[in-house]
């Protein structure tokens, strides 16, 4: 927390290739940077979680009864609706930003979307209408949850769907690709980073241009040092 800095290495192409919980851990390190609220309600979501997930597997095996679920369920929510309102905001922030440097640095004017893919369907992004669709989600999903001992619903769930030329980073994009949208993302985490801490961040460039042609190779390096 001293000396404010953002890296970029050969491994982050798996922030696009790679499984959601990656995205997810990406965006908690980025936020838990900013926002010490966000830190605490992080730490308390994942024990209750874990407790909840608990009871789940008592009540498969018939040890527990569907009432103690009251407690768990509501600290779930509240807890929970303040990570999904927190990584919204912080996404269409990092959405603008990441969007416009990937532009810059290749020249495609359509070529990066990121978009917030929650845990718990919802149709606004407000703290009450979040609150309403996760308490309707762990009740409906109650039956599946016993079952299989574990939480489905929640922002444990969340991914960051990043694309390239509309398809799915994940699925779609070469190394190349992947490596310039893994770029795009840390360059615009440093602009959040210096926006909130009033300075620019050292920016830590590991071995970024063996996968870049000269044009973008160039580009990249005038943006970083912009």
């Amino acid at each position: 927390g001293v000396v404010n800095a953002v890296l970029f290495d050969p491994q982050d192409i798996d922030l696009i290739l790679g499984g959601p919980a990656l995205r997810r851990k990406y965006l908690d390190i980025l936020i838990c940077q900013l926002d010490r609220i966000y830190l605490r309600s992080l730490q308390s979501y994942q024990k209750i979680v874990y407790q909840r997930n608990h009871l789940l597997r008592l009540l498969r095996d018939k040890r527990a009864g569907f009432q103690e679920l009251d407690y768990w369920n509501e600290a779930m929510v509240n807890e929970g609706s303040k990570l999904i309102l927190r990584r919204n905001e912080i996404v269409e922030e990092l959405k603008n930003l990441s969007e416009e440097v990937h532009r810059r640095v290749t020249g495609i004017d359509t070529g990066m979307e990121i978009e917030y893919s929650p845990g718990v369907a919802v149709s606004d992004f407000q703290e009450e209408e979040i609150r309403k669709c996760f308490s309707r989600a762990l009740e409906n999903g109650l039956d599946k949850e016993v079952a299989a001992g574990l939480s489905h619903s929640g922002p444990h769930r969340d991914d960051l769907v990043i694309k390239v030329d509309g398809r799915d980073a994940a699925i779609f994009a070469s190394r190349g690709q992947a490596r310039g949208l893994a770029i795009a993302l840390r360059l615009a985490e440093g602009s959040i980073l210096e926006r909130v801490r009033g300075e620019s961040p050292i920016v830590l460039l590991d071995d970024v241009l063996s996968e870049l042609d000269t044009l973008r190779s160039r580009r990249l390096l005038e943006y970083a040092c912009d």
